[in-house]
């Protein structure tokens, strides 16, 4: 493990990756849940990211009703279109989706096609409560399920789950049925605990995560999301092109399946 007090040499993570990094989570459109305020936060999000090396993004605002007014998926293409139409062309570019809450209304929502895909393909990016047991115990039928029908499940910030934490066998199981597991960059220098941190460096170390995400809120962590990358590039510069370039970028393009996986 990579420690986050150990001393490194700065570099632009972009340069590491010829194609550009990419992110599939993060909350970049202002006043739909608790991202940016107002537009001047999303700008400089978006200001940073290009900065770094970002050259496609997805906005990703949280659906959970029981928190936040749920954003309609033309009320989120609309503010991607406003915004992007402002930069002119200046990246990263900007692609709907969303942070779903698995819940009772999940299936349903599913089928109603009322949830927001991820990128281009039949892609959905959940998450769970923070407690124990809150991710079901079918939930690997469903994944599987799902995969039959060509609906691919990614696992937000797997590595913050009180479920997975601890239990490796299931991160197994999720993956074999077809899951795609990733881990916040900002957890590798423990910016959400000790617990997400050990648990998001043994998933890398394994061989278990399948892409990094920045899940922004605010532009006051790009400076966190640069050491993250600076951490992973240290480790091992061809997983961060793996995690933070090349699976992202075939999510949003709709070819979720093509991934570079680690079995």
């Amino acid at each position: 493990m990579i420690w986050p007090f150990a001393k490194r040499k700065r570099f632009s993570p972009g340069d590491l990756a010829p194609e550009g990094l990419c992110d599939a989570h993060m909350h970049l459109l202002w006043g739909l849940d608790d991202g940016p305020s107002d537009r001047a936060g999303t700008i400089e999000i978006l200001d940073g990211l290009h900065e770094l090396g970002y050259v496609r993004v997805a906005a990703t605002p949280h659906r959970n009703p029981r928190m936040f007014p749920v954003p309609g998926l033309q009320e989120i293409e609309t503010a991607i279109a406003d915004i992007a139409g402002e930069r002119g062309g200046i990246g990263p570019e900007i692609v709907p989706g969303g942070e779903i809450m698995f819940d009772d209304s999940f299936m349903n929502d599913l089928e109603s096609g009322s949830l927001p895909r991820l990128g281009a393909g039949s892609t959905y990016l959940v998450e769970f409560g923070a407690h124990p047991g809150a991710i079901p115990n079918a939930f690997e039928e469903t994944v599987f399920r799902l995969r039959t029908r060509e609906i691919a499940i990614i696992i937000a910030h797997a590595e913050r789950h009180h479920d997975l934490q601890k239990d490796q066998r299931r991160v197994d199981l999720l993956r074999k049925g077809g899951a795609i597991i990733q881990i916040d960059l900002m957890s590798l220098i423990g910016e959400y605990g000790r617990d997400p941190m050990k648990t998001a460096w043994r998933l890398l170390e394994n061989g278990s995560a399948d892409l990094v995400s920045t899940d922004l809120h605010s532009a006051a962590h790009m400076g966190e999301i640069a050491r993250s990358l600076n951490e992973l590039a240290e480790w091992d510069e061809a997983e961060l092109v793996r995690l933070a370039s090349t699976n992202p970028r075939l999510i949003l393009a709709g070819d979720q399946w093509e991934i570079e996986r680690n079995e």
